[in-house]
């Protein structure tokens, strides 16, 4: 960020998804450049502190998104719902709320909830890592849970080797 807002022909910053770390780097921008309009999207950072740095906050309520996920699972005849995420993510108060609202909605539509402790992509073995663990675990949990399962996950880099089991 320091790099972008020392150049003057940067205007603005646009940090999307806002995660961990962008507030201090929005501060730490507001020293060198007063003008810069800042914008934190998608922010995965606790928006309230965020906002104090930033221009504009955009995004999703992450949290509800949880009793979305749970409510269309349910829509498309989903027995068991596996939420797959590693300690790192989990750590984030605002993926762990969305976590509990799945659960808790998934209780309410009678669907088996089940978490999926993946290895972390930014681990020892990285991406791929994770998504070899991905194409591995998928099969079997839709084996051991059946074919009306769904899954969910923290990481996007986990989407394409789950969409290529399920599919």
């Amino acid at each position: 960020m320091l790099s972008l807002a020392a150049d003057p022909d940067v205007k603005a910053i646009v940090a999307c998804f806002a995660m961990e770390g962008t507030t201090a780097g929005f501060e730490k921008v507001r020293e060198i450049r007063p003008d810069i309009l800042l914008i934190g999207g998608a922010p995965t950072e606790d928006p309230n502190i965020l906002a104090k740095a930033a221009d504009m906050v955009i995004g999703m309520d992450y949290v509800g998104m949880g009793e979305e996920v749970a409510e269309t699972a349910h829509k498309m005849g989903a027995k068991t719902m596996v939420h797959y995420s590693f300690p790192r993510h989990m750590a984030n108060p605002i993926y762990l709320a969305r976590h509990d609202k799945m659960k808790e909605k998934c209780e309410e539509l009678d669907i088996q909830f089940v978490d999926g402790t993946s290895p972390d992509p930014m681990g020892e073995g990285g991406l791929s890592s994770t998504q070899q663990f991905i194409l591995e675990d998928v099969p079997r949990k839709i084996q051991e849970y059946g074919k009306d399962t769904a899954f969910f996950s923290t990481n996007i880099g986990m989407h394409e080797p789950m969409i290529k089991c399920i599919f």
